[in-house]
């Protein structure tokens, strides 16, 4: 257990999962809200929304399996049921998720699979599980020399070719990004990378094909991406909007991919409204 410089208590823990454990931290109370953050990065990709959603809700974040403080992989595995493990662990129904990326597309896997189980979603630049097949040029450069780095075994190359197409983006320079996103966010991919792509070799997640079952949501959802993402990103996002009814499409102008880190003030703005029309869920 720890304090926030606020006062604010936090409480860690474990959660236990087929074949390993879950890191997490609890703060707040009230109206529960699940933080899910992006591949290669963890759960402090959510620090400013934990801190500042701590007054009036109970805010979980936690890292993903094979990311942060969480175990490797040992089999195969499924990120949204990861999820319902820690949610049971925890006792809590019923939750909001806010997901990014990896965590944009749990939180799909998880409302098509519990559509009773979720009171609302806000997905942030979405994409699919196991439906990653490329379009945008930067994005598929991106892929190739992601193998080529796995090949070599060189988890610098890995992490910088993420960082080129997901956080500095496909029509920006790295003079364009907000000043420290990109150190932080290469400190975070470096540290997963190196902690378990080795264990994780020979294990694969799988997804429940969200890209054609949108319509089994049921929950309020709402969508955010930035402009500057890449095509496939946009698209995908697109996807969610059309398919969910009552879906609400937020486009950030300037931001990339982490829209948050791109644009907090922004974010913020739509994450506290998007609560507030979820309130009743």
């Amino acid at each position: 257990m720890s304090t926030t410089t606020d006062g604010t208590t936090v409480t860690q823990g474990r959660a236990p999962v087929p074949g390993g454990e879950l890191g997490y931290d609890v703060r707040g109370a009230g109206r529960p809200v699940v933080l899910l953050h992006s591949g290669g990065a963890d759960r402090r990709l959510w620090d400013a929304e934990a801190d500042a959603l701590s007054g009036d809700h109970l805010v979980v974040r936690y890292d993903a399996r094979a990311h942060g403080r969480s175990t490797s992989p040992t089999a195969d595995w499924e990120f949204h049921e990861d999820l319902r493990a820690l949610l049971a662990h925890l006792g809590i129904e019923r939750p909001t998720l806010v997901g990014l990326s990896l965590g944009a597309a749990t939180a799909l896997d998880y409302a098509i699979t519990y559509p009773d189980d979720v009171a609302a979603a806000l997905v942030v630049s979405p994409g699919f599980l196991g439906a990653l097949e490329p379009v945008d040029p930067h994005a598929v450069a991106a892929a190739v020399a992601q193998q080529a780095a796995v090949e070599a075994w060189d988890a610098a190359a890995w992490v910088e070719a993420g960082l080129r197409a997901w956080v500095i983006g496909p029509r920006r320079s790295v003079d364009d990004v907000r000043p420290g996103v990109v150190e932080r966010c290469r400190a975070w991919s470096l540290e997963t990378v190196t902690t378990h792509a080795a264990a994780s070799m020979g294990h694969a997640f799988h997804g429940v094909g969200a890209k054609d079952r949108l319509s089994a949501i049921r929950c309020p959802v709402e969508t955010v991406v930035g402009a500057l993402d890449t095509v496939d990103c946009v698209l995908a996002a697109g996807r969610v909007d059309g398919a969910v009814p009552g879906s609400r499409l937020h486009v950030v102008p300037t931001a990339a991919h982490m829209v948050n880190l791109d644009e907090p003030e922004v974010f913020a703005g739509i994450l506290g409204g998007f609560l507030d029309r979820t309130a009743q869920s």
